[in-house]
């Protein structure tokens, strides 16, 4: 083996090593899960989120109480210190003030126990030109963290609410 093999070796070696011991997974852009259909666009963008899910305790017709998801609420960013804001709707707005609205059309089960699921989105323009215009698809991958424990919800806690902390990778995609 030559010194540069070694050296290719011993770097890719790090990274999965270092992808192991943090439980990284690395998913390639529009190669995700299995279960979500490939898109039709490229790939332009990818920010990595930080955020909670955020729950309410409510009592069904049955009378058994149970998590009812409420909405995100995230920071998305980058190394190119890129940042937008993730709500409700489920919507994305950049610094820019450029806003997209989603809507689920694919979703897979995550990699793991009390990860929320890999998401699809088909987005609408719903603000001023900038960073997010040209958007017309979302997925949010390598999850984890965001799932409520079933067993917190009791029906003397109905009405509340709780924050699940979780991290995802989104990727924005255009076909203009």
């Amino acid at each position: 083996m030559t010194l540069g093999g070694f050296i290719r070796l011993t770097n890719r070696t790090l990274l999965l090593l270092a992808l192991g011991l943090c439980g990284c997974q690395l998913v390639p852009p529009n190669e995700s899960s299995p279960s979500l259909p490939k898109i039709e666009a490229k790939a332009y963008l990818s920010l990595e989120a930080s955020g909670v899910q955020i729950y309410r305790c409510e009592l069904g017709a049955d009378h058994v109480a149970h998590w009812q998801f409420v909405r995100p609420s995230a920071k998305l960013t980058n190394a190119q210190g890129i940042s937008v804001l993730h709500g409700a709707g489920p919507s994305w707005t950049a610094q820019d003030g450029s806003r997209v609205t989603g809507r689920v059309v694919a979703s897979s089960p995550s990699l793991g126990a009390g990860n929320i699921a890999w998401l699809q989105l088909v987005v609408s323009n719903d603000g001023p030109p900038g960073l997010l215009s040209q958007t017309t698809y979302i997925e949010r991958v390598n999850t984890r963290g965001g799932v409520a424990n079933p067993a917190a919800c009791v029906a003397s806690q109905a009405g509340q609410t709780l924050d699940v902390p979780y991290t995802a990778t989104y990727v924005f995609y255009s076909t203009k």
